[in-house]
């Protein structure tokens, strides 16, 4: 092979080489660049602002909480947190949140407790219906567990409640909301939610303050 034909070829693939990587080049350069996409801010916790809430210190049993500034506190067998005086209503129902003590016995376990003094639909002793434990869940607000029952009473009466254990002392502090059904709405009904009822939603914000004293 001769010299002149080996120069040929090298100034062939050498040149093939150059053409190649410039249409890369071109190619890379004409091809847009994805924009680095921003992740949207997580969405922020709603805090509720109780700063002009009144404050409930319970001595006896041993907590504080607050509840809202137009609420009055009374006594009917025990405290009762309320937005309207004794026996009166509204659109139906009446906001009336009654607060109490339960013993625990020694070795008593807080499901036989809520069991024990929860009282489901409209009965007479000693024959009342109690819940049963798949009944029964745990929820959580603020640094408590609280035990919860929907609790239907009758004649279109509804309840929630809601029991904390005290850990001073051998009680279980018992919070009772007592409401009725309101226009359109039937808690037998499939889509009933008793949790978007206001008043309970109330009660669930009044439990987050919840905290247990010395």
């Amino acid at each position: 092979m001769s010299k002149t034909l080996i120069i040929g070829i090298v100034v062939v693939v050498v040149g093939a080489l150059a053409l190649g990587g410039f249409l890369l080049w071109q190619m890379q350069s004409a091809s847009p660049v994805p924009e680095q996409q921003t992740p949207p801010p997580a969405p922020q916790p709603q805090t509720l602002d109780t700063s002009a809430w009144q404050t409930y210190r319970n001595e006896e049993f041993g907590f504080q909480l607050n509840y809202p500034e137009n609420w009055k506190l009374r006594e009917d067998n025990g405290p009762v947190l309320s937005s309207r005086p004794a026996g009166e209503y509204e659109n139906g129902y009446l906001e009336n949140i009654y607060i109490d003590n339960v013993p625990i016995k020694i070795g008593q376990e807080m499901l036989d407790v809520v069991i024990t003094n929860t009282v489901l639909g409209e009965c007479g002793a000693p024959d009342c219906q109690h819940p049963a434990k798949d009944k029964i869940s745990l929820r959580n607000f603020g640094s408590n567990s609280f035990y919860y029952v929907f609790n239907y009473l009758f004649e279109g009466q509804y309840g929630v409640v809601y029991y904390v254990k005290n850990p001073n002392n051998n009680t279980a502090i018992r919070f009772r909301l007592i409401g009725f059904e309101r226009s359109g709405k039937n808690w037998t009904d499939v889509n009933y939610n008793v949790d978007e009822e206001l008043d309970h939603i109330l009660l669930k914000q009044i439990l987050s303050t919840f905290r247990f004293v010395e």
